[in-house]
Order: structure tokens, then sequence, then C-alpha cells
């Protein structure tokens, strides 16, 4: 997720020079922004920016205006102004190297220097000497332990070919001029007079090194090769630059520069470009793989998640946070608390008020922010949190109890808001199966750690946070006249103080009431008077209609509904006004109201009407917190018919390209299966229900994909009959959620019902039963009944050659999961000639570089290796790891298994027969081939459509 605002940048790289910039751009992941047209920057700042994303880090490229210290300096100074969060620069590019310092290897053109320190090398005399002024800049972070571990995850990555793409400008010097260098100018040896080189032996062409350890940094270029042996004899300095003093005086920095020449009189420009690359790329590798020691990233010291900014016109409720503030602060204070009141009172604001005071108090303390809403708004809150963590390998299903040991066990402190914990059922009782764990149960703990609930139901306010709960009242007249004044564009309306305290009364002096008072005053240019007579004028009906929410099991206090007084109004002139607008807002009222995408509300024929009306809600604040649960009774019952056609029009299937789709769509289509108008005509909507479990399938959530088949299935065995093939597919689904849960034996037994319904009311032949048989044998190969499973999957293979054809992506799957079991009952000849069936097949349909075809190299060669081919399996495997490299990239996790495979295999010496680093084959799984309402035999064949498919 990219950041929201300059502040959120804690990393800025800082280059000298134009090419240098370039090079490290053309490393960037992502780019979010450039020269300011999305971020901006501070008046009076003339710096040039541009910001983007590399590995996991966010960070802000800032292009100096010139070289030296002095330049540097002015650029550290306005970055801090237009990005205060940054916490650590990197000064990249290029640099002159001292060939032979003292403690370290030579050094060659194209290597990279880090600094662990900087020499203030002050100014060049008159004579060209340096004035021996060093003034020694203590590190930003420690270094040294680091230094195997970047050197070597560097030099994996084959920076050559890193450089050459994207970065083909940035290619190494011809190889004659790298020779010549390696014998004359590489070594730049004392300069004893102008002309005179000294030459060194020649070494064979190597990977770049990379060095860590002190770099001087001066007003001036070193040219003096003499003066610059006796600063690296003197010093331990390994190269000569010079910016990093001076962002060094504003920020923590880290120098990370390549070798271009030697800081002597034969400078020249040949190697500039290719060393600006090889530091660029250096850097990237840096921020890659660096962790600090307490598993924060290089953002800084803390992590902040908070989706909303601070309220500028925020007022009043300081007993309250100074409260709650003092009580997390205390050394031996609660390590629970909780805010409750009423809905509308502003507990969310004082919630997020309490994070920004916490935020400036203590910078180094984590705070993380948690919607409720519900149980699926927490699941995704949970995985957002792990992955600025950096726990980016832990499963969904796994993600809520590796969070929960992970902040019991942190000794840096941290904040968790669980905000709208207002669903009783959520976190006292278990939600879905008898697998998924109570949310009061995930709560971690620790003496460095403080969460903070707000809730409107105060009973499950005090089972969360015993005897520390904050009761929030109204807000009194002062300050709901305060906020009003704040809210109202026209101020002269609050002339008249009775009229006012009149308003404020019949508003209750609820915030939420009085700000969405205060938007439809605004929009609609009437007086304070106006809008209380359209109060008075509201029937009855319409005030129950928007009431019920406020019947919470937590109130204490009889209260009148002054917000479902409010919202009628607003809500009746809008449909005056704008029934797209109010068909819109019936629309939301029937799904989850947060994190609503607009892609999800009903389609509009004109594009300016929707932008209208989109704006008319905003304005009246109702498309933000004002879009309440309780919408859906009443009038907007009906609503759930069109919501419901709604989303099963636009909810996608489950192929791997639709996966950031289906996961915004996820809350919203589960929010409605759960209510129960939707449960009243679900039969209606089967298949929509069958793809929210295939995507959750997908995503790894198999307890919550596992109750929607269950659900799905119940009612199609009711409506279509027990052997209906829409129940057979449904069948089929549960048996594969169970499979992946590990619960084999009612697997088994689903599956088997599966494949009888499929024999007998499709045929032996038709496509579905084919894959139903693969279904069946895969459950009983986690059983190890070979020699059934050798027969359903030679079964399959046959059948699936018949109606599909020899080569189709299905029958190749069946062979692919025949060989793989051949292999792993050791069968090795077998497996071998049908694995060199499958690549030869493969490499024409889908192509060399598909990641199928991938998978059958991986597989035949770790099958020649078993037979004692181990050079042919080398040899095929290297291939395969340079197509994975090309086709997925280097990060992806295919080719860096790949990868580790190959070096087991050159650093294990066991024989190739034994060896247990050669894994197990690979085959794609039925279910992420193709949804069963795609399938089909020779008549239904679309070669094309499985160029794209991926696995998962």
């Amino acid at each position: 997720m990219r950041p929201r605002r300059r502040d959120d940048f804690a990393i800025a790289i800082i280059c000298a020079l134009v090419f240098e910039a370039d090079a490290v751009e053309a490393l960037f992941d992502e780019t979010y922004d450039r020269l300011g047209k999305h971020y901006g920057k501070e008046r009076g700042d003339a710096n040039t920016y541009v910001n983007g994303r590399i590995g996991k880090h966010d960070v802000v490229l800032c292009y100096m205006p010139g070289m030296g210290k002095g330049s540097a300096a002015g650029v550290a100074s306005s970055l801090l102004i237009s990005y205060p969060g940054v916490r650590l620069a990197l000064v990249v590019g290029i640099c002159g190297g001292a060939p032979s310092p003292p403690k370290y290897q030579e050094i060659y053109l194209g290597d990279v220097i880090i600094s662990d320190s900087t020499h203030w090398a002050g100014q060049i005399e008159r004579s060209g000497l340096f004035s021996m002024t060093f003034a020694r800049k203590k590190p930003a972070v420690n270094l040294k332990t680091r230094r195997n571990t970047i050197s070597t995850a560097f030099n994996k990555q084959e920076p050559d070919a890193v450089i050459r793409e994207p970065m083909i400008f940035f290619s190494r010097p011809a190889i004659f001029i790298s020779i010549i260098a390696r014998l004359l100018l590489m070594d730049a040896a004392p300069v004893l007079e102008d002309h005179e080189i000294r030459g060194r032996e020649a070494s064979e062409p190597y990977p770049v090194s990379i060095y860590i350890g002190p770099v001087a940094s001066a007003d001036t270029v070193m040219k003096s090769g003499q003066h610059r042996d006796e600063i690296a004899s003197t010093e331990k300095v390994l190269g000569f630059e010079m910016e990093g003093a001076g962002v060094w005086d504003h920020v923590p920095c880290i120098i990370i520069k390549g070798v271009c020449d030697y800081a002597d009189s034969h400078k020249n420009k040949v190697w500039q470009e290719y060393a600006a690359a090889t530091g660029a790329s250096v850097a990237k590798t840096f921020l890659e793989y660096w962790r600090p020691a307490d598993h924060r990233d290089a953002s800084g010291n803390y992590h902040v998640i908070i989706p909303f900014a601070k309220n500028p016109y925020f007022v009043g409720r300081q007993q309250e946070i100074q409260m709650i503030e003092d009580s997390i602060t205390m050394p031996d204070g609660p390590r629970k608390l909780a805010i409750t009141g009423l809905g509308g009172v502003g507990k969310t604001q004082i919630a997020l008020e309490i994070a920004y005071c916490m935020r400036h108090r203590d910078p180094e303390c984590s705070i993380f922010w948690i919607p409720c809403t519900s149980f699926e708004a927490v699941e995704q809150a949970f995985v957002t949190i792990a992955q600025v963590l950096g726990l980016r390998e832990v499963q969904p299903t796994k993600v809520k109890e590796c969070l929960r040991a992970h902040f019991s066990q942190s000794n840096k402190k941290w904040i968790l808001i669980f905000d709208n914990a207002d669903d009783k059922d959520m976190w006292m009782e278990i939600q879905g199966s008898s697998t998924a764990p109570r949310l009061k149960n995930i709560i971690p703990q620790s003496d460095n750690g403080r969460v903070l609930f707000t809730s409107r139901n105060r009973q499950l306010a005090l089972k969360l946070a015993p005897s520390n709960v904050v009761s929030i009242p109204h807000v009194d007249q002062k300050a709901g006249k305060e906020i009003l004044m704040n809210l109202l564009i026209c101020k002269d309306l609050l002339r008249d103080d009775y009229e006012t305290n009149t308003l404020l009364e019949m508003l209750s002096c609820l915030p939420l009431a009085i700000s969405q008072a205060a938007a439809y005053i605004n929009r609609n240019d009437i007086s304070l008077a106006t809008y209380m007579s359209l109060l008075g004028e509201q029937e009855g009906a319409s005030i129950e209609l928007l009431s019920e929410e406020f019947d919470d099991d937590g109130r204490y206090e009889a209260s009148q509904h002054a917000v479902a007084a409010t919202w009628p109004i607003s809500f009746v002139q809008i449909q005056q006004r704008d029934k797209i607008a109010s068909d819109f807002l019936s629309f939301m009222a029937c799904i989850s109201h947060r994190e609503i995408p607009e892609s999800i509300l009903p389609h509009t024929e004109s594009a300016k009407a929707r932008v209208e009306a989109l704006g008319l809600l905003k304005a009246c604040s109702f498309v933000s917190a004002q879009v309440e649960n309780s919408m859906k009774y009443g009038t907007f019952t009906s609503w759930v018919g069109t919501t419901a056609d709604r989303l099963s029009t636009v909810f996608p299937d489950e192929d791997h390209c639709n996966r950031q789709t289906w996961r915004n769509y996820l809350p919203h289509a589960l929010y409605l299966a759960d209510s129960a108008e939707f449960q009243e005509r679900q039969h209606d909507y089967d298949n929509f229900l069958a793809r929210i479990g295939r995507c959750l399938r997908r995503d790894g959530r198999y307890a919550e994909a596992g109750s929607v088949f269950r659900n799905v299935l119940s009612t199609q065995e009711r409506f279509c009959g027990p052997e209906h093939a829409d129940t057979l597919a449904s069948i089929r689904n549960l048996g594969l959620c169970l499979e992946r849960q590990g619960n084999y034996e009612e697997a088994e037994a689903i599956h088997r019902r599966a494949l009888l319904g499929s024999e007998k009311v499709l045929g032996p032949e038709h496509p579905h039963t084919l894959i139903r048989i693969n279904d069946f044998g895969s459950i009983l190969a986690h059983q190890s009944k070979y020699k059934e499973v050798e027969t359903m999957h030679r079964r399959s293979l046959s059948g699936s050659e018949k109606v599909f054809g020899p080569e189709h992506p299905r029958t190749l799957n069946s062979m692919a999961i025949l060989a793989s079991m051949l292999f792993d009952q050791g069968r090795f000849v077998e497996a071998e000639e049908l694995a060199v069936q499958l690549l030869g097949a493969r490499k024409r349909m889908p192509g060399p570089e598909h990641p199928w075809t991938l998978t059958s190299m991986r597989n035949l060669a770790c099958t020649w290796r078993k037979l004692g081919r181990t050079s042919d399996a080398s040899i095929l495997l290297k291939d395969c790891v340079d197509l994975s490299n090309k086709a997925l990239g280097s990060h992806h996790a295919d080719t860096a298994q790949l990868f580790n495979i190959l070096l087991s295999w050159e650093t294990n010496s066991k024989p190739a027969s034994t060896d247990a680093s050669t894994p197990p084959l690979a085959h794609t799984h039925e279910s992420e081939m193709m949804p069963d309402s795609k399938l089909g035999g020779r008549k239904w064949r679309r070669p094309m459509n499985f160029l794209f498919q991926r696995r998962r």
C-alpha cells in the first residue's frame, strides 16, 4: 500500500548526478510519484523528488543541484522540511577508490563501497594537497555483522544481469578496456610524476565485490594518487567522495557508491555509468536484505498504521484523553483499556486523537489500528500488519496467532487499537467453524504493549478490559457549539445563542449528529431555524427506520435518537434530488459500511451522473462513518435483492489475476450473505456463493470456505437434488477444503461421493468425472494407499487422453500426477518416461517459459539425478533457473526454490540416488487450473485459454 502522506516516507536516497539518480530510479519496483505531482513539497523547498518502492521499503529519491558538501547539506535540510519522517538517508552514486587499502583485498573498478563511518577530510589547498583536518562521523547503523549477508545476496543476483536489464545504458565497459584498466589504470599506483603510471598484475574476471568501511568526504575531487595513499594508510579509508559529510550533519546516512576511478590524475568517465549502476544495485540489495535487530524495517523506529488523518476540528474530551494517555504511559498501567458510549458520541475520534498524541509523545512506540466492523475486516487488517512487520511468509490462516506471538515476545513498545468492537459474537463466540479462534483469545499480552478498544457495547467492553472502561458522555453545550462553529461555513448563523442551544439540544449534543447537521446546512445554505423545522416535520415512521442501531446491549442511559432524527432529513432530500445517489445509499446499506470499492456500486449509464451522485453523498457525509449497519432494516430490506444481483454480477471467479478484486469485494459479499434477508433467497444465488467459497479457498481460508460450501450444498440438495451437476460440484469443493485442512477421512468420503455421483449422472468419461478421479486419487495418496492411487491416476490419464486429447493441459496434468506418484515409490525409470513426454508437450504448449513448463523441467532434472545422470540433471536445472529468473523474476518463490535445489546439488557430495536434497516432484493441482464451470472435452477445447493460466 503506497503511503498517504510525505510524513510516511522514512528512507531517502540522495544522488549528486543525474545519471546516478537515473540508475536508482531504474531499480524501483514501483514508482508512486514524479516531481511532486501527487505528494508535492513544502514552500521554499527547491529539491526535486521521485517517490517509489524498493522491496518493502517506501523511499523518496532526491536529486542534488550540484556536487559537494555544501550542496548536500542544503538538500538534506530541505528534505527534512518536506519529509520530516525521514530517519535514514542513503547517499548513492560514484566515488574514487583506494586500489590497495590496508587490511582489504584490492579494489577494482565497478566494486562498491558502503560506509560504516565518514571522515570529513577538509578542503584542497592551493598546492593541491588536502588540509588534514579529519573529523569522524559515527555510523548510522552497525554494518559489520551484515557484510557477508549483503555481499552474498548481491552476488547471487548476478549483478551484471541485473544491470543489463532494465538498465541497458549502464553496461560494463568493453572487455579490452577492462583488461587495460586491470593492467594499468586500476592500480592507480602512487604518481611519482605527472605521467608516470605503476602497473600491477592482471587478474581473472570476478563478480563485483562489496567493501564496508570508512569513507573520506571532502569539498573537492581527490586527484592525487600520492595523497590518496597517505590518507588511506593513516585513516584506513576505502574511498573518496564529496556529499556524505554534508548529509550526515542533518540525518543519519549510509554512503553506497560504485568505484569509477582511483582518485588520482588518471581520472576518466569511462566507468562512471557502470559504477553508478553497481552502486544502485547494491543499494537496492541493501534495502531488500537489511533487517534491524528488533525486526523493524528501515522506515524508522516505529510502525504507524492509522487509517484516518488527524482531525483538525477535534475539540473537547481533554479529561478523558488525559486519563487514557496516563494509563497507557504508566509503566505498571493497565494493558487493556476500552472506550464505550452511544453510537455517534465520538469514540473513534477520541481514539484517533489519542493515537496521534501518543505518536508525538513517544515516537518509538508502534501504533496499529484494526477496524472491527466485521470478522473479515479484522482478518484483512492483520494481514496488512503482518506485511508491514515483514512477516510475509505467514499463511492467512495463521496470521492472527503469528501476530499474537510476535507482539507478546516483542521488547519494543506498541499499541493496538481495535475500533468498533461492538459484536459480542465476534469476540466471545467461535466464528464459522470449530477451527476459528475467538478474537478475545488472540489479543497479545506484553508489558511493553497496550490494547485500546472502542465499543458501543458496554457489556462487551467490560469483558474485554475489566475495570478499565472509560465511558464517553455527550459533549456539553460549549464543546458542541465549538464543533458547530468549526464546521459551518457561515459563522453568522450562530449569532443567536438561543437558536444554537436549541438545535444542540435537539441533536443531544452528539458530535456525529452535529457534523451531519452542519454538512446539510452548508450544502443547502439554510438557517438553523429551517433545519430545526425539518427535524420537527419528519414522520415517526422515518424516525423508527433509522433508530434500531442505538438499542445496543451496552446502552445504559436513555437518550433521544438524535442521529436517527438527523439522517431521514438528508435521505428524504437525497431521494428528491438525485435518484442515483439514493440508490447508491440504499445499496451501501446492505453491505459492510467500510472500505466500499466504487466499482461495486450499481452501474450507471452516465459517468457524470455517477460522479455527481457520489459528490452529493460526500457533501452530506453519508459515504463515511454515517453509513451505519442499521440501514438494512425497514425500507432497505427490498434492496437486498438488488444488492445481491449487483454483487453476483461483478464478483469475479478465482483466477489468480482477479485476486485483488475479490479481496476488495469479499468483506461485502460475506456481510450480505450473513444477513437474514439474503438467506431467505440464497437458493437464487448458489453460483455466487460458490465463487465466494472458491476465492476463500484460494486465499487459504479453508475453514470459512468449507462453511460456505456446506451452506451451498445444503441448499442445492434441497432445491436441485443430491445428484444434480451443481450439487456434485459443491460436494467436490467441500472435499478440497477438507483435504487442505488435513481432514483426510471425511475428505475421502466426500470425494468418493462426488466421484460416484459424476460416474452415475455424467458418465465415466465426462471431464468432471475425470477430474474427480484425480481428486480421489490425491486423497488416497495422503493416506499412502498407493495401489489404489495408481489405478485411479492411470484411469484418469487414459480418460483424459481420450476426452481432451494427448496434449491438453488436463491430460498433461494427469500425466504429471502419475509421474509424481511413481517417483514417490522409487519407480524412477517409469517416472522418467512420463517426464520426458510431458516436458516435450509443454514446451510446445503453453511454451518454454510458462510456469507449468518450468515445473516439468524441474521434475525431469530431479528424476535424472535419482537415476544417476547428475551432469544432465544439473545442466537441465541450470537452464530451468535461467528461464525462471527471466519469466518470473529473481525474487519469485519458485525461482528461489529452484536456485536452492541447484545450490544443494552442487555442494552435496553424496551419491545422487541417496541424496535427500532432491525434492519430490511437483504438479499443478486440479483446483488451480480452471473452475468446473469452464471445463469441457474436445468440443469445448480452447487452447488459448491456457496460455495465460498461472499456478497459485
